[in-house]
């Protein structure tokens, strides 16, 4: 389910997930069971199983699990 405004790159992978509103998602990330607001995914991240609102990842980041606010740095693995 996609709900504007929202910005979604090229290449982008969404399986089972709630996107937006207020959502940038860069290009070749990945999104899986997952759902994201309010909060800007940066190149070629994964998202699984997770809930994350007003949140910033950067590029190459690999995130599973809940939260609610989180800030990750480039090539991050939570």
């Amino acid at each position: 389910m996609l709900i504007p405004p929202l910005f979604i790159g090229d290449n982008v992978i969404l399986e089972n997930a709630v996107v937006g509103p207020y959502v940038s998602i860069s290009e070749g990330t990945r999104i899986i069971n997952s759902r994201i607001t309010n909060s800007i995914i940066q190149k070629h991240s994964q998202v699984r199983n997770g809930i994350l609102d007003n949140s910033l990842l950067g590029n190459f980041v690999n995130f599973e699990g809940k939260s609610e606010e989180l800030d990750l740095g480039d090539y991050s693995t939570i």
